[in-house]
């Protein structure tokens, strides 16, 4: 959207209230009051400059001659300034003329350029809101994802579970028929066997008594039995006694036959000696 450009009444209002002031309007200084473009205030502010009515300055008093003269000289030289300054100025308002529209032109493509700006600036903004709302939904969807990977992982596992379980208990009720078949195998034949056994029963009293007799006659022999081992024990300890005492003379006699050998080794010895020194003396 364009901005509102000033207009004239604004520049006139602002040039009237510095000559009010006692200041020369210049375009500065009424964009200081009321802002807009140098361009805008300089068309205004011509405008304004050329309405204004110029100031009458008197003469001085001189004599009338020489009053004469200088008048006359001051019109030659006047005439040529002003012919040179009006071609000066005529040249310069169409140089300044044509700056101005080329300033308002390029004041105009600047704010064609700013409202651009202004639109792209809020393309910009709303792209920016749609892709931080994109990337809102995309976090929220990343995360709903993940929860239901992670309860479909959560409900594979508890299926893997669910289905190792029931497998165990079809394992186990297969056990447990194969053992109930086993037990009412087993019931049936305890039952025979319970009959068999009441029927052995009589036959096991007779043979309790007997065992009980058997019992009664073992137990006799194990005392009596007890009773030689104690006299067997008994008598093995003064044998094992005795043996420790034969094995010492046995000590001793082997030491005593170890001196007789050593001594009859030193009789040989002493003896041939002597026979080795009894042949030289039988040669002579």
């Amino acid at each position: 959207m364009a901005r509102p450009g000033i207009t004239a009444d604004q520049v006139n209002q602002a040039a009237d209230e510095l000559k009010g002031r006692g200041e020369n309007p210049t375009i500065d200084r009424i964009r200081a009051l009321i802002g807009g473009s140098p361009n805008t205030v300089h068309r205004h502010l011509k405008t304004w400059k050329a309405t204004q009515p110029q100031a009458r300055r008197e003469a001085p008093q001189l004599p009338a001659d020489l009053q004469a003269a200088l008048v006359a000289e001051i019109d030659k030289a006047a005439s040529a300034a002003r012919a040179e300054a009006e071609a000066d100025a005529l040249e310069a308002q169409s140089t300044a003329d044509e700056l101005a529209t080329a300033g308002e032109r390029l004041e105009e493509e600047a704010e064609l350029l700013r409202e651009r700006v202004e639109e792209l600036e809020a393309d910009r903004d709303r792209a920016q809101a749609v892709a931080q709302e994109r990337k809102t939904e995309i976090d929220r969807l990343a995360e709903q994802v993940q929860r239901e990977a992670q309860a479909a992982e959560a409900a594979r596992l508890e299926t893997a579970t669910s289905r190792l379980k029931v497998e165990a208990l079809t394992d186990q009720v297969t056990t447990l028929k194969t053992e109930l078949a086993d037990a009412l195998s087993r019931r049936d034949d305890a039952k025979e066997a319970a009959i068999q056994a009441a029927q052995a029963a009589a036959v096991s009293e007779a043979r309790e008594a007997a065992a009980a007799q058997a019992v009664a006659d073992l137990k006799a022999d194990l005392a009596e039995l007890k009773k030689e081992l104690a006299q067997a024990r008994k008598d093995a300890s003064q044998a094992q006694n005795q043996t420790i005492k034969i094995q010492e003379q046995l000590n001793q006699e082997h030491e005593k036959n170890r001196q007789v050998t050593a001594e009859l080794a030193a009789a040989r010895e002493a003896l041939a000696e002597c026979e080795a020194t009894e042949k030289p003396a039988a040669k002579n």
